[in-house]
């Protein structure tokens, strides 16, 4: 299909967008109407009588209108100094919008009990609203495009309760009767272009809503920022029309948007957490992320108290308070494990524990019965064991522990006061029996 479209920029406007400045172009198109072609279906002009009577009719009312055209009104004389205008590429139109009725109706009536019914039957209807053509902001609607509804509207809804077939029942015929006239029924703004523009304006605010109440500046999320700040999901993906042959990007709606908006809120708090820092070795610094959560907390719960009344920013803002809420928790409770796993870690940078602390540790969970491992203490097995979970060599270990075991004088010495000390403070902190007999022992050195 070829068609031949002006567009009119008559201002730039900005807008704020995710902390940056966009610039939109405001205006309008200029299209000559164009002739559209009528589908294969059972009922149509040739067979039914009364709608050849109908067709008749509204070329007759058509072309009165057409005698006055574009002296019709105020919006559309103005046509008449627009140099891309030609009253003579407008003389069909009382035909071809009686087509576009009765074609549009006849295809209604052939696809409403299809599988496919709803893309079928609007992308037809969007092909003939386009076929009005278009005209620049101020110089009104398309020629003839408002009788398109009324009268496809009227023609639909004199038939609802009386569509039968031998596919669907009854009661479903109604239901996507009606959503069908919901669809007429938005486009009751004429200056489709300008509606267009609002909606994706809206979506565009209401992701910059979000993206100004998303905690990115949080250690965990600061790698994701740049990346959220240059998307623009506000639309749900291409929309091929066959009767037009066009591929064009569709908006999401206002409903299906803040479905979105939750969503990449919950993909991006199962991706980034406290677990799977830990996991990869990069939960360095616990007590920072543990003061970051709380102030986000804060912060979310002030910025809550203002939004009562919109219902969408409530339910992704409680989103993000229960994930915060689930990691100050994780981020407490594994604190504590972190410490001692970071004295471990540095301890065995410096040799530590060595096989003495390891036979003291031995010595004192075994007279105490804390002592767990797989095999029966102190069997070979046992001290294979051993060996291979301090990573040292178990036959030394086994000697030393012999030594202090069987000799208290030699267990007690000066110079073990320090094996003791570091059993005390960096291996028996779950074993408080054991723990106790060493302290009773180091007071003894």
């Amino acid at each position: 299909m070829e068609r031949k479209i002006t567009f009119f920029a008559e201002s730039l406007e900005e807008m704020d967008y995710c902390g940056s400045k966009l610039l939109q172009a405001k205006g309008g198109i200029f299209e000559f109407p164009f002739k559209v072609e009528p589908t294969l279906t059972k009922h149509n002009l040739l067979n039914c009588q009364d709608c050849k009577n109908h067709y008749d009719k509204l070329i007759q009312g058509f072309n009165d209108t057409l005698k006055r055209f574009p002296n019709c009104c105020s919006s559309h004389s103005k046509l008449i100094n627009l140099g891309e205008f030609a009253v003579g590429n407008y003389s069909d139109s009382a035909i071809w919008s009686a087509d576009k009725i009765m074609f549009s109706y006849h295809h209604f009536l052939e696809f409403i009990d299809n599988d496919e019914w709803y893309k079928e039957i609007t992308d037809y209807f969007e092909y003939c609203i386009e076929s009005y053509g278009s005209f620049p902001r101020g110089y009104g609607e398309p020629f003839l495009l408002s009788n398109y509804f009324s009268c496809l509207l009227h023609l639909i809804n004199h038939i609802k309760t009386e569509l039968t077939s031998d596919v669907i029942n009854q009661k479903e015929l109604i239901l996507r009767t009606e959503r069908i006239i919901n669809y007429l029924n938005s486009y009751s703004d004429a200056d489709l272009n300008k509606n267009k523009t609002k909606n994706f304006n809206l979506l565009m605010s209401k992701y910059d809503e979000w993206f100004s109440l998303f905690p990115f500046d949080m250690e965990y999320f600061k790698h994701l920022k740049r990346t959220f700040e240059k998307q623009i999901p506000v639309f749900r993906g291409t929309h091929q029309n066959k009767y037009l042959g066009s591929t064009k990007l569709e908006l999401h709606s206002l409903d299906d948007f803040a479905e979105v908006l939750i969503s990449i809120t919950k993909s991006i708090l199962s991706e980034v957490n406290g677990l799977k820092l830990y996991k990869e070795g990069k939960l360095n610094d616990a007590e920072k992320i543990s003061l970051d959560l709380i102030i986000q907390n804060r912060e979310l719960e002030l910025k809550e108290l203002s939004l009562k009344s919109n219902i969408s920013k409530v339910q992704y803002l409680k989103t993000l308070k229960d994930w915060l809420k689930s990691e100050k928790k994780f981020i407490r409770d594994i604190t504590p494990y972190l410490s001692k796993e970071n004295k471990n870690n540095n301890s065995s940078k410096t040799g530590r524990p060595n096989r003495t602390d390891i036979a003291y540790f031995c010595y004192y969970t075994s007279e105490t019965k804390e002592l767990i491992i797989g095999h029966r203490f102190p069997s070979d097995k046992a001290w294979g064991e051993i060996g291979q979970r301090f990573n040292r060599n178990a036959t030394n270990i086994k000697l030393m522990y012999n030594i202090i075991r069987k000799n208290q004088q030699e267990r007690l010495t000066e110079s073990k006061k320090g094996n003791i000390e570091y059993v005390l403070e960096n291996m028996l902190g779950d074993y408080p029996k054991a723990k106790s007999m060493a302290e009773k022992e180091l007071n003894m050195t």
